[in-house]
C-alpha cells in the first residue's frame, strides 16, 4: 500500500514541474499559454500544494501556496487529488478562488494531455529521436525531484537520509541533459542542469543508456561495467540518493 500524501507531493512537484518545459518545447502547448498571464493553485491537507504561474508565455512551477492564485483548487484529501491525476476515483476538488475563470481550466486540461503525450509516449512517439530525447529528459528531472518527496516523507525511504553529509550529486548524460541535488542538514533540494562544484558526478554515456536505465530495461551495475556509466567524487553520498530513488517506482510507473 503506497502513501497517498507521498503520492500527492509527487504528482504536484516531480510531475508538474515537467510543464516549465513541455511550453517550450512542445508548440501546441507554448501557443496555449503564450497570453497567459495566471497563477493555478492547488492543494489538499497535510501542507501539501504548489501553485503554476503563467506569463510571457512561460511557465514556472512553485512548491507551496500563494496568497491570490487565478484559480485556486482545494481537495478534501491527496487521495482525491491523486484521483485527478490518475483519472481513477471521484477528484472533487473545491474552487476556493476564480471558479468564473472557467475557460483556463480547459486550458489547462488540454496542456496536462500534452504533458502526458510526452510522460507516457506511445512507441510511435518514441521513434520520433527529438520526442525520444524530450522524454529521457522528463525522466530525469521527474526522478531527481521525485526522490526528494520519496526520501523526505517516505516512512521506508526516510532512513537512508540519516546521517548523510551535505553535498551536491549532479547526474549528467552526456551530450544531453542534467539535473543536480543538493543535500543539506537531511534535507534534498533538486534542481535543473549542472552543478558548479558536485561532491558526486553520475555520469550516462548517452541517451539510449539513461532511457534504459529510467525505465529498468538496463541495469546499473551492468552499465557500469561496460563503460556505460560512471561515478566519481563522494560515492556514499550517490549510494543513499540511489537507495531512497529505488522506491520511487512503488509511487510513478
Amino acid at each position: 500500500m503506497i502513501d497517498q500524501s507521498v503520492l500527492a507531493r509527487l504528482h504536484l512537484s516531480a510531475v508538474l514541474q515537467n510543464l516549465e518545459e513541455i511550453v517550450v518545447y512542445d508548440d501546441e502547448a507554448g501557443k496555449l499559454v503564450q497570453n497567459w498571464t495566471h497563477t493555478l493553485q492547488f492543494s489538499c491537507p497535510g501542507d501539501i500544494a504548489c501553485h503554476i504561474e503563467f506569463g510571457q508565455g512561460k511557465c514556472r512551477v512553485v512548491p507551496g501556496a500563494t496568497t491570490m492564485p487565478t484559480i485556486g483548487l482545494w481537495f478534501p484529501s491527496a487521495q482525491s487529488l491523486n484521483n485527478m491525476f490518475t483519472g481513477n476515483g471521484k477528484a472533487l476538488p473545491i474552487p476556493w478562488m476564480g471558479v468564473w475563470h472557467i475557460g483556463l481550466l480547459k486550458g489547462f486540461d488540454t496542456l496536462s494531455k500534452r504533458l502526458e503525450f510526452y510522460l507516457q509516449p506511445s512507441e510511435e512517439t518514441l521513434k520520433n529521436r527529438d520526442h525520444f530525447k524530450f522524454h529521457v529528459q522528463a525522466l530525469l528531472y521527474t526522478s531527481l525531484f521525485g526522490v526528494k518527496e520519496v526520501a523526505e516523507n517516505d516512512p521506508k525511504a526516510k532512513p537512508f537520509l540519516k546521517g548523510v553529509r551535505d553535498g551536491i550529486l549532479e547526474f549528467r548524460i552526456i551530450d544531453g541533459p542534467a539535473a543536480h541535488v543538493i543535500v543539506k542538514d537531511g534535507k534534498l533540494y533538486p534542481n535543473k542542469g549542472g552543478a558548479i562544484n558536485p561532491s558526486c558526478v553520475m555520469e550516462l554515456s548517452d541517451i539510449d543508456s539513461a532511457y534504459g536505465l529510467f525505465t529498468g530495461s538496463l541495469d546499473a551495475m551492468a552499465l557500469i561495467g561496460s563503460g556505460q556509466m560512471r561515478m566519481t567524487g563522494f560515492i556514499p553520498l550517490a549510494d543513499k540518493i540511489n537507495a531512497a530513488l529505488d522506491r520511487l517506482p512503488l509511487y510513478l510507473n
